[in-house]
């Protein structure tokens, strides 16, 4: 069956006063509870249902002296149906919504008045779903928002409006999505090699490999300088490909980025898809030259909205890479935000030399500007 991950990062309050065990000691006693609560019955584990409450009570039943627990959970799936060097497209449902970065500071401006809808079917006629809300469809077709004009994004292959640029707080970049809730392990893309990346980062490209160009089929006979250097077999098969990652921009694209001169690049703004009330993950159509242990997986963690985690069907729920985090009330009594987009990253398996990406951290703060909800 497929694996479904969950992972926890465990920040929990205890009265240093009221125990003899170290701060060490303490987390690993709570391992070995987190340890014991994974291995239930695989057919029933946790009884189909994650519930955040009955979670953190057994972490504090690992010692008296706990005070109180914060969990942040994030779920995993891995891609998994593909063959390197060949495109493929993979849609991974996690049954649960993910947190929509478009709420907490987006660019929608409130609620505009359109009809929500889970997919494009719940809306009228020449309209399409578009982050919960029914657009107009524009019928402009786009490969990439770099095809589409000025204010509108690509999504699903039409240019539609930007939710991030127009309306209430539209145009104010303090309104856009500050941060991800999707994100990928790191991997290598076939085709996006070092100089390719510092092309787009230069802006001397478009920002994305054009469909269907290949060394021995080059789109338009290499009609960039982008084009030139991805179907030129002397520069393909020597030049080295840089590590990625996939992300969302928080309005329902999923990009694939990397790092160049401790800057993100983003090498192609639309790599599929995501809708965050259904729980669905759409990555697409893309080409993996290589991952981080040479197996063909790819780890696609996601934050979802807080409350119970309802475990999909046919899946084999496990806990995975739990942390713990404690603190002594003593001598730290500051309090753990349930909710920190930042608090975890995609990760790699293995323990190959592959670069790792660093996704931004920092703290998490609500937007100041009213006009971005």
């Amino acid at each position: 069956p497929t694996i479904f991950y969950l992972s926890p990062t465990i920040h929990l309050a205890y009265n240093g006063n009221n125990t003899t065990r170290s701060s060490n000691e303490l987390a690993a006693a709570v391992l070995k509870s987190v340890d014991k609560f994974n291995g239930q019955e695989r057919d029933n584990r946790f009884g189909g249902r994650l519930e955040p409450s009955k979670f953190n009570a057994m972490v504090d039943s690992s010692d008296s002296a706990i005070t109180g627990t914060t969990t942040q959970m994030v779920m995993a799936q891995n891609l998994d149906k593909f063959t390197f060097g060949n495109q493929f497209s993979q849609c991974l449902d996690f049954a649960n919504p993910i947190t929509n970065p478009n709420d907490y500071g987006g660019g929608g401006g409130g609620d505009d008045g359109g009809t929500t809808c889970s997919t494009s079917a719940d809306c009228p006629a020449g309209q399409i779903c578009v982050n919960g809300k029914c657009q107009d469809e524009t019928g402009t077709p786009c490969s990439t928002t770099a095809d589409c004009p000025a204010g509108q994004i690509c999504v699903n292959g039409t240019c539609q409006p930007d939710p991030g640029g127009g309306g209430g707080g539209g145009g104010n970049d303090s309104c856009k999505p500050k941060f991800s809730s999707v994100k990928s392990g790191t991997f290598y893309a076939t085709g996006y090699t070092e100089e390719v990346a510092d092309l787009i980062a230069a802006g001397q490209a478009a920002g994305s490999l054009i469909t269907g160009t290949t060394i021995s089929n080059p789109v338009g006979g290499g009609s960039t300088t982008l084009e030139d250097v991805v179907v030129n077999a002397t520069t393909a098969t020597t030049q080295t490909l840089v590590p990625v990652n996939i992300r969302d921009d928080g309005l329902g694209n999923l990009m694939m980025v990397t790092n160049r001169n401790e800057k993100e690049v983003i090498l192609n703004d639309v790599v599929g898809s995501v809708d965050y009330e259904r729980g669905v993950v759409c990555v697409g159509p893309i080409n993996i030259g290589d991952s981080s242990d040479g197996t063909t997986r790819i780890p696609v963690v996601v934050l979802p909205k807080t409350g119970p985690i309802t475990i999909p069907p046919g899946v084999d729920p496990t806990i995975f890479n739990p942390s713990v985090f404690p603190r002594d009330i003593n001598t730290n009594p500051g309090a753990v935000a349930a909710f920190d987009p930042f608090s975890f990253n995609g990760w790699n398996y293995g323990g190959s030399n592959i670069n790792t990406i660093t996704y931004p951290t920092g703290t998490f703060s609500y937007p100041e500007l009213d006009s971005c909800f």
